[in-house]
């Protein structure tokens, strides 16, 4: 449902922060807009997908009315299938009677959708979290013999430990070239077969498991399961994508390796169709710098794109890197903008707090980030934190100094309104048009609604 009081409201906000008076197309009213849905709640919006007749949004959903659990309590999967105006066609929610948490939706060859993320299972004496997977057709339906939970129950104990519970964090999926799927994620179940483990600082390893997609067997049983990291590091598996006939991973770990620094830095590697011979790559900016990365996507020239966000003393910035194939590093970039002064121009010694959600490869060139951005200070913003867009060259970089300068193609926007929103996903359209999914607050009202934003190749919201 969409309380529309808010969101003429929220759209007014939108124009006063985002409007631009010039567009390259007509501004129909189908052309540009903002829509939201949720049921007075908390909804959050996680990505976004073009259907043949719209678009679908992915994201989470606490509703008591619409909650899969007797105590109507817990986060469950939500999605919103909307026509080309973003106007809500159907709205499909499904889950466990526990803690589901959701982290991708992927189309499948077959015309539906596979779903990953993470539940929570009440073993009764201990409790843990599993990987589960679902399997939707292509009106959101769950097909049968799904959903699939995967992970351990107990941990295998270091020499003189006590075993624990094993937690397993689903983080991304893909479909392989056989017709199977390969999900991603995170264990605390740790692989001991290391020269010298030391319980007290390997704490996560990267967890991948190829699992079978025909209903045929119901009990969809992996056909092979990886657990993976560095020796006393705390690895994590977050993104997943198909490349050279193999298979590429993002993830996090505190190990320094090639000159990345102490801390948290982005782990890269590749490895075949079986996730066997891993080839590790760690990137990072230094012992003072925790960098995070959010997600990757494949490139154009058959490289990799990551973004994600560095936080160290001077604040917090989204970053931009590019890796070739065989994990040489073409750039890695942080998006230090200044914030904007009362007259328009940069600052040189106030930048804005940035973060880095989604990436997407321009049809004409360059990246853009989305993401969020905290309230600004020269500008005397009352509002917390905002949706941020980010067009770069196609080397990471932007123009600095004046606004003016900023006029020549790429461009930091800005949306929102009183409370805390960002966007997480983004999706160029064959238009150049741009489509973003988020969350928005509403600020003072305890709820959050999942969004979606249409603008244009500029990144601006029109009348």
């Amino acid at each position: 449902m969409i309380r529309k009081y808010k969101q003429y409201l929220l759209i007014g906000l939108i124009f006063f922060t985002a409007c631009s008076p010039t567009d390259d197309s007509s501004p129909l009213p189908e052309d540009f807009f903002v829509k939201f849905y949720g049921n007075n709640s908390v909804e959050a919006g996680f990505d976004v997908l073009v259907t043949e007749n719209g678009y679908l949004i992915f994201g989470s959903t606490n509703s008591p009315e619409l909650n899969q659990s007797v105590a109507g309590e817990d986060s469950d999967f939500y999605l919103v299938f909307t026509d080309l105006q973003g106007n809500d066609i159907k709205e499909v929610v499904f889950g466990t009677d526990a803690e589901d948490l959701p982290s991708r939706i992927k189309p499948t060859s077959d015309g539906g959708y596979i779903v990953v993320g993470t539940t929570t299972i009440d073993e009764g004496d201990y409790l843990h979290t599993d990987v589960i997977v679902y399997k939707l057709n292509a009106e959101g339906a769950i097909a049968p013999s799904w959903p699939i939970t995967y992970g351990f129950d107990k941990t295998t104990p270091f020499a003189g430990e006590d075993s624990e519970d094993s937690n397993e964090f689903g983080y991304d999926i893909v479909e392989a070239s056989d017709g199977n799927y390969v999900v991603l994620g995170t264990t605390n179940n740790v692989s001991k077969d290391k020269d010298n483990p030391n319980p007290t600082l390997d704490k996560q390893d990267i967890y991948m498991i190829k699992i079978a997609s025909s209903d045929a067997d119901p009990e969809h049983p992996i056909i092979w399961e990886r657990v993976t990291g560095f020796e006393n590091g705390n690895d994590q598996g977050r993104a997943l994508i198909n490349i050279n006939n193999g298979l590429a991973i993002m993830g996090q770990t505190n190990v320094d390796k090639d000159g990345a620094g102490t801390g948290s830095n982005i782990i890269f590697l590749t490895t075949d169709e079986e996730g066997l011979d891993s080839q590790f790559k760690v990137f990072g900016s230094g012992d003072e710098t925790n960098e995070i990365g959010s997600k990757m996507k494949k490139t154009s020239d058959g490289g990799v794109v990551i973004v994600g966000t560095a936080t160290s003393a001077a604040g917090n910035r989204s970053i931009l890197m590019k890796v070739t194939a065989s994990r040489t590093l073409t750039f890695f970039e942080t998006m230090s903008i200044g914030e904007l002064d009362g007259e328009g121009n940069r600052s040189q010694d106030v930048f804005i707090n940035n973060y880095g959600y989604d990436v997407e490869e321009l049809s004409t060139g360059g990246y853009l980030i989305v993401g969020k951005r905290t309230g600004g200070t020269l500008e005397g913003d009352p509002s917390g934190d905002d949706i941020y867009v980010i067009k770069t060259d196609p080397f990471g970089k932007i123009t600095e100094g004046t606004s003016p300068a900023l006029k020549a193609g790429l461009f930091d926007k800005k949306y929102g309104g009183l409370g805390n929103d960002q966007a997480n996903a983004i999706v160029e359209l064959p238009s150049g048009k741009l489509m973003l999914a988020g969350t928005l607050d509403f600020g003072g009202t305890n709820s959050t609604m999942m969004m979606l934003m249409k603008v244009n190749r500029n990144g601006d919201l029109l009348r």
